[in-house]
């Protein structure tokens, strides 16, 4: 029992000094993709010897992107520490696509929609089919303000072998989301330990964080810094594993990879450790 109680103390503290005790709510504004047709049209004008494509390849293309959004909503459903408030709720887009009218329009009205819905952050997704890349955005309902973006290049994955566009997508994903809340767990306890190394911890983070089996980590010491007066958190790296195995939605057991010997030392002495998803 007194085991039990000190985990959920080491929990509630490290996720109070994260910040991530709180769900964060959010919309996906649906994603503009351009019409088949529009594919369709490209596929005829373009040169082949340029772009290597046919028209049947720009159908192919079209069902492809058109799936880029499905993969953002599940990466942030996975998430629990995401709310997703009902996009259909916000009645902002039109089928010609009336954000593109400027960014102001974003920056204002599509963010005072958000506030209306209980929106704390939207997420718009743009493909941009002559570059053939795509742009996931995540604004600011309070602010009014761009938070973050990133831009994935598609060219080489949209080509006549159509190579998935899931794992760059999921990639951008993640260091989007890390951009807004770094996703920091904490380290409970030494599940295996020998010669006075840990070779397998227990974290409080599973499924409800988006985790998987596979995934390398890092484990993280939290320091302060005094920078020009200014008191600065730091997270320092001590380590780094991999996940061995996911207990449901709150727990994992990671292997460890590098820093075992640190990492004992520092959970024997008490020192707050927390890992966190390693971005790609």
């Amino acid at each position: 029992m007194k085991k039990i109680l000190f985990l959920l103390i080491l929990l509630f503290s490290v996720t109070s000094v994260v910040g991530q005790s709180e769900k964060i709510n959010c919309s996906v504004i649906d994603f503009f993709i351009p019409k088949k047709s529009v594919f369709e049209e490209k596929g005829k004008t373009s040169q082949k010897k340029a772009f290597g494509f046919e028209l049947r390849d720009y159908n192919e293309m079209h069902t492809r992107v058109s799936k880029i959004q499905s993969y953002v909503l599940e990466k942030l459903v996975k998430d629990n520490r995401f709310n997703l408030v009902e996009r259909s709720k916000i009645n902002i887009i039109q089928k010609e696509r009336e954000l593109q009218k400027s960014m102001d329009f974003i920056d204002g009205y599509v963010t005072n929609q958000g506030k209306a819905v209980g929106a704390d952050y939207l997420i718009l997704g743009d493909f941009e089919l002559n570059e053939m890349s795509f742009t996931i955005s995540i604004y600011s309902v309070a602010d009014e303000k761009l938070v973050a973006s990133e831009i994935t290049m598609l060219k080489k994955r949209l080509s006549t072998n159509f190579k998935s566009i899931r794992t760059p997508i999921d990639e951008a994903t993640d260091r989007l989301i890390n951009k807004l809340a770094p996703n920091y767990m904490a380290l409970l306890e030494v599940t295996n330990e020998r010669k006075g190394s840990a070779k397998e911890v227990l974290i409080a983070g599973g499924t409800g964080r988006g985790l998987e089996k596979g995934d390398e980590v890092e484990f993280k010491i939290i320091e302060e810094r005094t920078v020009e007066r200014e008191i600065l958190t730091y997270y320092k790296t001590i380590g780094t594993g991999e996940i061995d195995k996911i207990e449901g939605k709150n727990f994992s057991l990671i292997s460890i990879k590098k820093g075992g010997k640190k990492i004992a030392t520092l959970i024997q002495s008490g020192q707050k450790i927390v890992c966190s998803k390693k971005i790609k």
